[in-house]
């Protein structure tokens, strides 16, 4: 297990000296670059981190020995492509999503009732799944992908429309995760909403995910428990040892995991 960070900054000329001689190379002006805390150069970053407050993005990598070895894993997405539509005022809420129980403040509530749009194919590359911009609980895949490797453990795909045409696409599907279990006494700081009074979580990014109740005989489920910040919420996504290893093994890209930590 590594904790990396992702460390981005407008970084000045000294700044830029400064990391040269801890041996890390940035461009002058905005960019990032990664550090593991197993670094030999991370306490050194760390004191500076806390003098120049840079935007850290922190996550956790495993082992191919560690995610094996789990009975249920965390899956989250390595690629984000374009926005649900329609984007403008973010009307793709009203056109994709019942929102009687939704709050606009804190972003838990709403429920999908119609297709997700997009702006047209996705451009897959040498990916199979992905996500959109705004929405991190929910995976698209490639029909082949789904009908290979989710398709015999029984989890269904809806089709996605083209925003311009109305009509199906014929290089993506959603995935249908109907299912959903619990994390009992989460441990991880949260905020209530002052306009609903819900409660979300900040992401977990360090370590193993929570142990869960009741995904025995899942292979796709959604926590109960929401996640975010600000107006955004989402419920993380968790697929059995049977699944991960069936992606696994199809060397299906766009997509990492978490191990689920055991009662």
């Amino acid at each position: 297990m590594e904790i990396e960070h992702r460390l981005s900054l407008n970084w000045d000329k000294n700044k830029k000296w400064e990391l040269a001689t801890h041996g890390i190379e940035v461009n002058e002006g905005f960019d990032a670059f990664k550090i593991s805390e197993s670094s030999p150069n991370w306490p050194e970053i760390q004191r500076l981190i806390a003098a120049w407050e840079p935007v850290d993005i922190v996550t956790t990598r495993f082992s191919r020995r560690e995610l094996r070895c789990a009975c249920e894993l965390k899956i989250g997405s390595d690629w984000h492509y374009g926005y649900p539509q329609p984007e403008g005022a973010f009307g793709y809420l009203t056109t994709t999503f019942d929102l009687t129980n939704h709050c606009a403040a804190c972003g838990i509530g709403k429920k999908q009732s119609s297709p997700f749009r997009m702006k047209g194919e996705p451009k897959w590359g040498k990916r199979q799944m992905m996500q959109l911009n705004w929405v991190f609980d929910v995976f698209f895949t490639q029909p082949q992908t789904w009908e290979s490797v989710f398709a015999p453990f029984g989890i269904a795909a809806t089709q996605v429309l083209n925003h311009r045409t109305d009509k199906p696409l014929d290089t993506v599907v959603q995935l249908s995760i109907d299912s959903d279990v619990t994390i009992p006494n989460l441990d991880q700081p949260s905020e209530a909403c002052p306009a609903c009074g819900r409660v979300k979580f900040i992401p977990i990014s360090r370590g193993m995910f929570p142990a869960l109740n009741g995904m025995r005989g899942l292979h796709l489920a959604k926590t109960q428990e929401y996640f975010g910040s600000g107006a955004s919420a989402w419920n993380a996504v968790i697929v059995s040892a049977e699944l991960y290893q069936a992606l696994d093994k199809a060397n299906v890209r766009g997509v990492y995991f978490s191990p689920v930590a055991q009662n």
